[in-house]
């Protein structure tokens, strides 16, 4: 009997020991569900269009353009790179009456010679930029834009730069 008693407790314990394993310990927290994500939609959001720079560079006789010569109505900021030894004022001019570059260039009789500016051209408006420290130009009607560097003091100057088409 004494055998039957020990061979009782000896399964007990086994079946007590499989138990404690078989549960594996404490278990994890049950955490609440959490909220879904957002669906995912295949429309791109399309990037904020910038106007691409438009910037001049004067060397003291001649002034180049780079960037877009035509550009859509809006606000465009213009770059001066003045390599002259003096200051410059920039002029961004609207041609009015059917006139073109040709007719605001035939007025001048050799760069740099200063002339009366006539009533067929309109000056566009701006506003200077001092985190730019640049002019930014509200070229907001489509036409032919003359750009200009001009000198105002004694002895006046004006420099012609290559043109502007704004387009709607």
């Amino acid at each position: 009997m004494k055998v039957l008693w020990r061979n009782r407790i000896i399964i007990f314990l086994i079946v007590i020991l499989i138990l404690i394993v078989g549960c594996g310990g404490p278990s994890e927290p049950v955490l609440p569900p959490s909220d879904p994500p957002p669906p995912s939609t295949d429309t791109p959001i399309p990037p904020t269009e910038k106007p691409e720079p438009i910037s001049l560079v004067f060397d003291g006789t001649e002034c180049t353009l780079s960037g877009p010569t035509e550009i859509p109505a809006g606000e465009h900021p213009i770059f001066v790179d003045n390599q002259a030894e003096y200051e410059l004022n920039l002029f961004v001019r609207r041609l009015l009456d059917g006139k073109t570059n040709q007719d605001f260039l035939d007025l001048q009789s050799e760069s740099g010679f200063f002339f009366t500016i006539p009533n067929w051209v309109k000056n566009s408006l701006y506003q200077f930029s001092p985190e730019l420290k640049t002019q930014v130009h509200f070229l907001d009607e489509a036409g032919e834009y003359v750009v200009s560097l001009e000198r105002g003091f004694e002895p006046k100057h004006i420099w012609i730069c290559p043109p502007i088409r704004v387009v709607d």
